[in-house]
C-alpha cells in the first residue's frame, strides 16, 4: 500500500512463539516453566514494548545482571510476575523513582508533546529539570535533537493517570503560562492546556485563534474540530456575545467550503443577530451571505445581500471591507448572468482595487476583466485576454489566498482552453483540481 510517495508498512503483533523467544533471548535462558509461558504470551498479546517493560522491571528489581553484555539471571530461576496491566508495570518501576525525579515525570505527562528543555526549565525550573537525565537512564524518557519525549505513549499516561484532577489542572495552568511567556503565538498547544484547566474563556480565545491559523491553511477538518471545542466552552460560561459571534462565522464559512451551503445561512443568520444592524460586522456577514447565495445559485438574493453590505460600507474610511465587497459583486455578474456590467464595475472601483486590495484581491479583479473578454470575443481568445489571465495568477501568488490561487490556475486554464493551447491547459487545470482537493473546497473541484 502507498500514500503517493510513501509506502505503507503495517507492524503484525509478534507470535507467540516469538514472545516467548524474545524473552529467552532477552534473558539468556533456554526455557520458561510451560505455566509462566502461556501467562507471559496472554499478558503480551503480541506487543513487543509489553515484553521489554517487564525485561526493565527485573533490571531495577536486581533480579537480573549485565554479564559480558548479556544479562543473566542472578538466580538459577526468575520469578516471572506478571501485573494486571502495562499500567501497573510501568507505575511499579516509576514509583521505585526518588521524590524529584517522580515529579519531574509527572511535569514531562502534563507537557503532552516532545519538548524543550528550556520550556520544562520555564514550567519547572532547574532543579527539577536535572531529574530528566535519571528518567532518560530509566529508559522512561529520551531526547533526540533538543526535544525530549516518552519512551512510549503508554508510559506517558501511565504516570499522567496517576496525577489526581486537581494536580493536572494545576500543572496544565502552569504550562500554559509557561508557554505564553516564552511562545505566545502557539495557540495549538495553549488551547490545549488551558481546556484541561477551568478557564473556559482562554481556552475559548486560544481554541478560535487555533482554528483561524487552520481555517487559513485550510486545514478544514482541524478547523472544525477547534470551533466545535470552543463552542462547547463557552457554553460553560457566561454569554460572551464578541466571541460566540466570530465563532459562528468561522463556523459559516467552513460550511460553505464544504459545500453544506443551508448550514452556513444558518451560522451567518445566528452570528447576524449578536452585532449591531448597521455596522462593519453585520456587512461582513452579508457579504458573505451574499457569496453563499451566489454558489448557491441563487444571483437575486447575492445581489441582494451585496447590495446591504456595500451600503454599510464608506470605501474612504472602511477600504479593505468594501474593496471584499466588490470582488464579491464582480464574482456575482459573472456567474449570475450580468457579465455585461463588469466592466463598469471594474472602472468605477478599479481603482480604490489597487490602492486598497490585497494581491489576491487585485488578481481576482484582472481575472474578471479577463473573464469578461471571453464573452466579448466570443471564446475565441486573443493572446492579450490569455496574458490577463497569466498576471492574476501572478498576483495570486503573491497573495495568501490559497483558494484565489487554486482559482486563478483554473482561469488560466481556461484561457488557455480557449485559445486551443490543451497541452498547457491541462497543466493548469489539472494544478487546480489538485489544490481545489487539498484545500477541500467542493465548488472549485466541481468546477
Amino acid at each position: 500500500d502507498r500514500i503517493g510517495s510513501l509506502e505503507i508498512v503495517r507492524l503484525q503483533p509478534l507470535t507467540d512463539e516469538e514472545v516467548v523467544d524474545l524473552v529467552r533471548q532477552l534473558l539468556t535462558v533456554s526455557h520458561l516453566p510451560a505455566e509462566r509461558e502461556e501467562a507471559l504470551v496472554t499478558w503480551a498479546g503480541g506487543n513487543p514494548f509489553y515484553v521489554e517493560e517487564l525485561i526493565r522491571s527485573l533490571i531495577q528489581r536486581e533480579m537480573i545482571e549485565l554479564v559480558d553484555d548479556r544479562w543473566q539471571p542472578k538466580a538459577s530461576a526468575i520469578e516471572l510476575v506478571l501485573p494486571e496491566s502495562i499500567e501497573g508495570l510501568v507505575m511499579s518501576r516509576y514509583d521505585r523513582l526518588d521524590t524529584p525525579s517522580r515529579k519531574a515525570g509527572q511535569v514531562a505527562a502534563v507537557l503532552d508533546r516532545p519538548f524543550t528543555d528550556r520550556l520544562f526549565r520555564e514550567v519547572a525550573g532547574d532543579q527539577l529539570a536535572e531529574e530528566l537525565t535519571v528518567l532518560s537512564a530509566g529508559e522512561f524518557m529520551h531526547q533526540d535533537d533538543g526535544n525530549w519525549s516518552f519512551s512510549h505513549d503508554l508510559v506517558k499516561e501511565a504516570v499522567y493517570t496517576s496525577l489526581l484532577p486537581s494536580q493536572r489542572r494545576y500543572l496544565h495552568h502552569t504550562v500554559a503560562d509557561a508557554v505564553g511567556r516564552i511562545d505566545p503565538g502557539n495557540h495549538e498547544a495553549l488551547a490545549f492546556h488551558f481546556e484541561r484547566t477551568d478557564d473556559h474563556v482562554a481556552a475559548a480565545k486560544h481554541l478560535l485563534s487555533a482554528a483561524r491559523r487552520a481555517a487559513d491553511e485550510f486545514a478544514n477538518e482541524t478547523a472544525a474540530s477547534h470551533v466545535r471545542r470552543g463552542l462547547e466552552r463557552l457554553a460553560l460560561i457566561d454569554d460572551d456575545s464578541e466571541l460566540r459571534h466570530d465563532y459562528l462565522v468561522l463556523r459559516a464559512e467552513l460550511a460553505e467550503r464544504a459545500g453544506r451551503y443551508a448550514d452556513a445561512l444558518t451560522g451567518l443568520d445566528a452570528a447576524r443577530s449578536l452585532v449591531a444592524a448597521d455596522g462593519p460586522e453585520a456587512a461582513e456577514i452579508w457579504r458573505l451571505t451574499g457569496r453563499v447565495h451566489r454558489l448557491m445559485d441563487q444571483p437575486d438574493l447575492a445581489f441582494e445581500s451585496l447590495a446591504k453590505a456595500e451600503t454599510m460600507l464608506d470605501p474612504n474610511t472602511d477600504p479593505g471591507p468594501w474593496v471584499a465587497v466588490q470582488v464579491d459583486l464582480a464574482n456575482a455578474m459573472y456567474f449570475g448572468g450580468r457579465a455585461r456590467q463588469l466592466p463598469e464595475l471594474i472602472e468605477r472601483t478599479g481603482p480604490l482595487v489597487e490602492r486598497h486590495g490585497s494581491p489576491s484581491q487585485r488578481a481576482e479583479l484582472i481575472g474578471f476583466s479577463a473573464f469578461h473578454r471571453f464573452v466579448t470575443e466570443r471564446f475565441q481568445l486573443s493572446g492579450e485576454t490569455v496574458d490577463l489571465s497569466r498576471r492574476a495568477l501572478e498576483l495570486s501568488v503573491a497573495g495568501t489566498d490559497r483558494r484565489q490561487l487554486a482559482e486563478a490556475r483554473f482561469r488560466l486554464g481556461f484561457s488557455l482552453l480557449w485559445a486551443d493551447q490543451i497541452e498547457e491547459a491541462t497543466a493548469w487545470l489539472e494544478q487546480s483540481l489538485a489544490d481545489a482537493r487539498r484545500i477541500g473546497d467542493v465548488m472549485a473541484e466541481t468546477r
